[in-house]
């Protein structure tokens, strides 16, 4: 089963980059640096090989660790200058990926999903240098720093789920973080890692003793007062990625995600808990696991968490639904609870030595459980499919001066659209001379319904009604697709031949009453053609089969999935054009701060598009004002969109 469904492979081309970074070390000492170290690669060098390359200097970190200490106990004290060393190298790297994918012109949602994923095996295997660095070893404070770590990246990345935008504030863990651990590397290569086993009364001759309080702070040792602080930092970025989700829910922005509802967005740290209430379950029934097996215990939960990650940020920029369940990591997780549950004398022969190798035969049983989950996700996929019918993309181009009447102000109508038809609408930002972009994605009968109710606001609003003239709609179709829109009906093909699921626009015009027409030119750097679907008024009749046109040309995307949605298709974005595939990296940086400024200006108010209201009916009520000649009444519009045969279908019916 393929983590994107064919159908949502259009959204890739929608993503766009959005981030805000109000961190000063990152603007104002370290941008500077890392703009002359990107103009050292050449252009030919892919954004996510230097990606690579920092990951492979944590690797090489860890790969001196495992051969100086297996257990996180110390190391020689040159080795701590060589984590530090590699840790601000893969930081390096990490931060000039995206600038070379801007000076290459091969930014995309690939680049984001590598970059994220190296970030999070980054996150769980930097702990386990800190634990041998401050002399925490394999101990629950090193499992409490690790909790730390994952947590707070996974806030980021479900706070970027929800708002469209990576925050990072004054201090984060990608910038200020990854300083913090270089300098606690420097000082365990200085002094030793015995340095951070100290009390803090023993390096500062305070008096302690003054209350209570103070003879607790003074006992504490100063990797302990590390830990502390990673708390207090998570806590403050739980609060600002709380406030800022729970804004954009009350407020969206063009970034934000489509649902509005806060107990779902507060919902998706579900699977975090569940992950470390099931970790720590199964750390507290088998405790060698914490004091002798750490070390190989953490990478496993590493790549548990990494995948959780990865779910999320596909979700993200192709416009899936949040992963709640992921069944493959809590069954992991929950079958090594289940055998210390059942079986704690297990405990000598699942581990070989004191090395911590786990056996083959525990790793054996569980990827036989991951492989009849991820059978039975298909099967159940399949049944999904069969049952409901699985969502579809349907793209069209709207007169950039009557696209406005699909999205309101401040978006009320986009959203009263969305929850009343259940299809997500997104209309890409920027507009050229073909008209406004929007995908509507969603279940045939609703995406069909939304499209009826699109004809009657695009075509009515502000305008008197044009009874000769005909209304239509440019729906852009695939070449691959279009290729099987010919001519003879459906009906006279053989059950089972090889033209069944073929579409013809000769049948759907005879059916439906409405007039297609393929237009033979394609969209400059495209795959796609428009095929434009007119009625001539918008009285009942016309409209209902316009509609049954929309059924039958979703019907047609349905039946040739692999045409439609296939991977080789280039789908238009009226940006793709503009950008050159190579400019000047300070250019850039102008260009993209400018832009995170304007994005920051969207937490603050919103922007919305009203070109499609005239001057004088710039309220809330211009929907009143649909009928000619000042008729103040907009019940037709109501019951053009409903299926009530009786009801009159014009606005003069009204007058």
């Amino acid at each position: 089963m393929p983590y994107i469904p064919t159908e949502s492979l259009p959204n890739l081309h929608l993503y766009k980059y959005g981030g805000i970074d109000k961190s000063f070390v990152s603007r104002h000492i370290l941008t500077p640096y890392w703009n002359a170290l990107v103009k050292i690669f050449p252009l030919w060098v892919a954004p996510n090989l230097i990606t690579l390359l920092g990951l492979i200097c944590v690797l090489c970190n860890i790969a001196t660790l495992f051969y100086f200490s297996s257990d996180l106990g110390p190391c020689p004290d040159w080795v701590y200058y060589t984590f530090g060393i590699g840790l601000f190298m893969y930081q390096s790297l990490d931060a000039i990926d995206g600038k070379q994918a801007r000076r290459t012109g091969a930014s995309g949602p690939l680049g984001e999903l590598f970059d994220h994923g190296c970030d999070a095996l980054n996150t769980t295997l930097g702990c386990l240098t800190w634990a041998s660095a401050t002399y925490l070893g394999q101990s629950w404070w090193t499992v409490a720093s690790l909790v730390a770590s994952l947590g707070n990246f996974y806030l980021s990345t479900w706070e970027e789920y929800h708002t469209g935008i990576l925050y990072l504030g004054y201090f984060s863990g990608p910038v200020e973080g990854v300083l913090m651990l270089v300098g606690v590397h420097m000082i365990s290569g200085f002094f030793g890692p015995a340095f951070w086993v100290l009390r803090l009364e023993e390096i500062a001759p305070l008096n302690w003793s003054y209350n209570s309080l103070t003879r607790v702070a003074g006992e504490l040792q100063l990797n302990h007062i590390l830990i502390l602080i990673g708390a207090l930092v998570l806590a403050i970025n739980i609060i600002g990625a709380l406030i800022n989700v729970i804004s954009v829910k009350l407020w969206p922005t063009d970034y934000s995600h489509r649902d509005r509802s806060i107990l779902k967005a507060l919902a998706g740290l579900f699977p975090f808990v569940f992950m470390c209430v099931l970790t720590f379950t199964w750390m507290r029934m088998w405790p060698s696991l914490v004091n002798q097996h750490l070390a190989l215990f953490m990478p496993f939960l590493g790549l548990l968490f990494g995948h959780q990650v990865g779910l999320m940020i596909v979700a993200h920029v192709s416009k899936l639904d949040f992963p709640y369940w992921n069944n493959p990591v809590y069954l992991l997780l929950a079958t090594g609870c289940l055998l210390a549950y059942m079986e704690p004398s297990m405990e000598s022969v699942i581990v070989l030595d004191h090395r911590a190798v786990l056996s083959f035969d525990l790793f054996n049983c569980l990827f036989r459980r991951f492989e009849a989950i991820m059978h039975l996700s298909r099967f159940l996929q399949l049944m999904e499919d069969d049952m409901e019918g699985s969502p579809i993309t349907l793209r069209a181009l709207l007169p950039t001066k009557k696209a406005g009447a699909l999205i309101g102000i401040q978006r009320n109508i986009q959203y009263q659209l969305q929850e009343r038809h259940g299809v997500h609408i997104h209309f890409h930002m920027d507009i050229d001379e073909f008209g406004r972009l929007v995908s509507v994605v969603g279940r045939l009968d609703n995406v069909s319904r939304f499209w009826r109710e699109a004809m009657i606001l695009l075509f009515s609003s502000g305008h008197r009604l044009n009874y000769g003239e005909k209304l239509g709609i440019n729906f852009l179709i695939p070449l691959a697709l279009s290729s099987k829109l010919q001519n003879g009906p459906l009906s006279t093909r053989p059950e089972g031949s090889q033209h069944r699921g073929r579409c013809a626009l000769a049948e759907i015009t005879q059916l439906s009453g409405v007039t297609l027409l393929l237009k033979s030119d394609v969209l400059p750097n495209t795959t796609e053609q428009v095929l434009q679907v007119s009625i001539e008024n918008l009285d009942r009749q016309r409209l209902d089969g316009f509609e049954q046109a929309i059924q039958m040309l979703g019907d047609c995307f349905q039946k040739n999935r692999r045409e439609a949605f296939s991977p080789r298709n280039i789908y238009y974005v009226p940006y793709i054009a503009e950008q050159p595939p190579c400019f000047d990296v300070e250019k850039a940086e102008e260009e993209e701060e400018e832009e995170e400024l304007s994005v920051e200006e969207q937490w603050v108010t919103n922007l919305y598009d009203i070109q499609f209201c005239p001057d004088e009916l710039q309220d809330d009520q211009w929907h009143n004002d649909f009928c000619p000649d000042g008729f103040q009444n907009a019940q037709w519009l109501d019951d053009l969109s409903t299926n009530d045969k009786s009801t009159s279908s014009t606005c003069d019916d009204y007058i």
